[in-house]
């Protein structure tokens, strides 16, 4: 089983999380091996919905998408 979490900032609701909180966090989510890729504001989670749209699942900090130069893509077979 393969987990994607982010943990956003910056925000009231969304506080984020310093590297020493994030390993006890995926622990308890059930994971064995964790790796951090971004731990930037440029971090957002996209899906897509039922209806085939793309929906951004978090808050990016300063409330718009940043421009990056890579990205994890997972496509369902």
């Amino acid at each position: 089983r393969i987990v994607l979490f982010i943990c956003d900032g910056r925000i009231d609701e969304s506080q984020g999380a310093y590297m020493k909180e994030l390993g006890p966090i995926m622990k308890s989510i059930g994971c064995v091996h964790a790796m951090n890729l971004d731990g930037g504001g440029s971090s957002t989670f996209i899906l897509k919905n039922e209806q085939g749209n793309l929906v951004t699942e978090n808050s990016p900090s300063g409330g718009t998408l940043r421009a990056v130069a890579n990205g994890l893509m997972v496509v369902l077979p």
